[in-house]
């Protein structure tokens, strides 16, 4: 019998043994994995690339942004990113290419974002929006423009239409983020939960795992999509984009956009479109879909009824859906420039 209780112990010995020395290698991996990611991140910025897509402009003290635009056109299109764009140039360069042919387009790279340098200045609608306006006039882009908003920048745009109207000549929004939807409990409930998610994964920009994800599992950042299409997205622009993801992926700048974004939904809760404005609000089978779980799950409303809350005028304001997951750009990229040409021709 104690020959058997000793076999046991010793058995259990080795097995905590060998959970301590798994657990102690997997911590040095992180570690080090880190510790390279980080000393890469730090030779980027040192590098400086100077390249066309790299045109910083002073916006305050010494902190810029990157503005990046094509030749002049017959309308001024202005490209706000997505909340959490690593390379805001590379990733709409699809669109870009499609609509540089009648139209300036412009790229406005928000603090945090792209080759943009990060900030400590808080994030409301009214800085955000006076950093906007900042950028374009010193990159010498004049107005009016049609911005090009996708998501929560979608509010920034709202934002300086009610400051300076004169500067906005239109506004499509791609899966736009709804400030009257601040007026629902379970929305922000919803938002909450997001925002806490946000803030565990921007761990992942310390660790260096999201570089690593990029070379692993090319999905996860639509880099196998980008090699399908070599005539847009060459090598260089890959490789880019992955340096971009090394040193942009959830940075300080932008956990401190999404935490103070439910202060700036509210804000802007009674929002509507004027009933001069142009608009097209273009929803992906996805919105429409996570929606409507939203309103089964307790929602009032889902998100084409929270779209048409913001039209104050039909005629000119649309609601249009299309086929697409979460990145249209890369899922469903012909569509939506198609829509987005049918906007910028009608007026």
């Amino acid at each position: 019998m104690k020959g058997l209780l000793y076999s046991i112990a010793i058995m259990l010995d080795n097995i905590r043994r060998f959970f301590v020395s798994t657990l102690i290698k997997l911590v040095l991996i992180f570690l080090i994995v880190g510790i390279v990611h980080n000393c890469l991140k730090m030779s980027e910025v040192s590098t400086r690339y100077n390249g066309i897509y790299k045109n910083l402009e002073f916006i305050y003290e010494s902190k810029m942004m990157n503005v990046y635009q094509t030749s002049d056109g017959e309308k001024t299109v202005v490209i706000l990113a997505k909340f959490g764009t690593e390379s805001p140039i590379i990733q709409y360069k699809n669109l870009i290419e499609d609509l540089k042919v009648n139209y300036k387009v412009v790229v406005v790279e928000l603090f945090g974002y792209g080759f943009s340098m990060g900030t400590d200045v808080d994030r409301s609608n009214e800085q955000i929006a006076a950093e906007i306006k900042t950028a374009l006039e010193q990159a010498g882009v004049g107005g009016p423009y049609v911005f090009l908003t996708h998501g929560l920048s979608d509010i920034y745009a709202m934002e300086i239409q009610q400051e300076s109207p004169e500067l906005v000549s239109g506004i499509i929004s791609i899966d736009p983020v709804y400030p009257n939807e601040m007026k629902d409990d379970f929305m922000k409930k919803v938002w909450d939960d997001y925002i806490v998610n946000v803030r565990i994964t921007s761990v992942v920009e310390f660790s260096g795992f999201a570089r690593v994800a990029s070379y692993i599992k090319e999905d996860l950042f639509n880099i196998d999509k980008m090699k399908q299409h070599p005539e847009i997205f060459t090598n260089s622009d890959i490789n880019i984009y992955r340096q971009r993801i090394g040193s942009s992926y959830l940075t300080s700048t932008m956990v401190k956009e999404i935490n103070a974004a439910p202060e700036n939904l509210e804000k802007l809760e009674d929002y509507k479109y004027p009933d001069y404005l142009p608009t097209r609000q273009i929803l992906t089978s996805y919105q429409v879909d996570k929606y409507k779980g939203y309103k089964n799950a307790g929602a009032k409303k889902d998100s084409e009824e929270l779209s048409q809350e913001l039209i104050s005028n039909s005629s000119i304001q649309l609601v249009k859906k299309i086929t697409a997951n979460s990145t249209p750009e890369f899922s469903n990229p012909d569509e939506l420039t198609q829509e987005i040409i049918y906007f910028l021709t009608s007026f």
